[in-house]
C-alpha cells in the first residue's frame, strides 16, 4: 500500500465546494477555511492540516487535533524515528508511517488533556514521555480522571 497522493485529490463540488469556501478550518488558532479538496480530513481540516494527516504521510490523526503539532523528534532527548535503521527497514510507508506516530507522541506539558494551547504541546518520545508523565503525575491531572489518555 502506498500512502494517499495530495496532487491526486479531486476538487469538491457544488454545495460541498461553496461549504469548504466560508467555513473555517477546525485546528485551534487556524483562519484557514477548509480544504477545497475531496478526500481525509476534508469536511473539518484546511489543505495544510489536510496534507499533515497520515494518509499523506504526515504524522497527524483526525481524532486528536493536538496531533497536528506533533514534530519529527523528540524535543528531550532528540530520538528521531526516521534516522532509526529499524524503521528505515520497513518498506512499506504506511507501516513507516504509523511507527513513527506511535514512537513521537505529543505531550500536554501541564498535564492538562483539555488544554491544546501549541505553548502547552511538546513532541516526546514514547520513554521520555512515560518517564514525564510518572515523574509529574500527570495521569492525576482532573482532566485525566476521566480515563482519558495522551
Amino acid at each position: 500500500m502506498t500512502l494517499r497522493d495530495p496532487n491526486l485529490d479531486l476538487l469538491k463540488e457544488g454545495t460541498a465546494l461553496r461549504n469548504a469556501r466560508k467555513t473555517r478550518c477546525s485546528i485551534e488558532g487556524c483562519e484557514n477555511f477548509l480544504t477545497a479538496y475531496q478526500g481525509p480530513g476534508s469536511d473539518t481540516l484546511c489543505r495544510n492540516h489536510q496534507k499533515n494527516l497520515a494518509d499523506y504521510g504526515g504524522l497527524a490523526t483526525t481524532k486528536k487535533s493536538y496531533s497536528q503539532n506533533r514534530g519529527t523528534h523528540c524535543e528531550h532527548c532528540g530520538y528521531t524515528p526516521l534516522t532509526d535503521n529499524r524503521v528505515q527497514d520497513v518498506e512499506d510507508l504506511k507501516v513507516r508511517n504509523r511507527l513513527c506516530r506511535t514512537l513521537l507522541t505529543v505531550d500536554h506539558i501541564d498535564g492538562n488533556h483539555e488544554n491544546n494551547n501549541d505553548e502547552n504541546l511538546q513532541t516526546l518520545c514514547t520513554v521520555c514521555h512515560a518517564i514525564k508523565t510518572v515523574i509529574n503525575g500527570d495521569t492525576l491531572t482532573p482532566s485525566n480522571q476521566n480515563g482519558q489518555k495522551g
